[in-house]
């Protein structure tokens, strides 16, 4: 997944790829934690700007969680 340069909602740059767990050491530059609870509505980028946050189309998360919930229907 490609980093978007810009922020879609203000315009501005530089945005944040956000990252979930527990990082291990240092945070590259450009990444936030998203904490350690992982669900499909997460955020992918957050923008140091107007802080809004948004999930790419192709997100990993958002596709591991519909995939899960077909087949494992409540």
């Amino acid at each position: 997944m490609d980093q978007p340069r810009v922020c879609p909602h203000c315009g501005s740059d530089p945005v944040n790829k956000v990252i979930y767990g527990l990082p291990s050491g240092p945070l590259p530059p450009r990444h936030i934690t998203g904490g350690c609870i992982i669900g499909p509505d997460g955020p992918d980028w957050i923008c140091n700007t107007c802080t809004h946050q948004w999930q790419t189309p192709d997100s990993f998360r958002a596709t591991a969680w519909a995939e899960y919930e077909t087949r494992n229907p409540l």
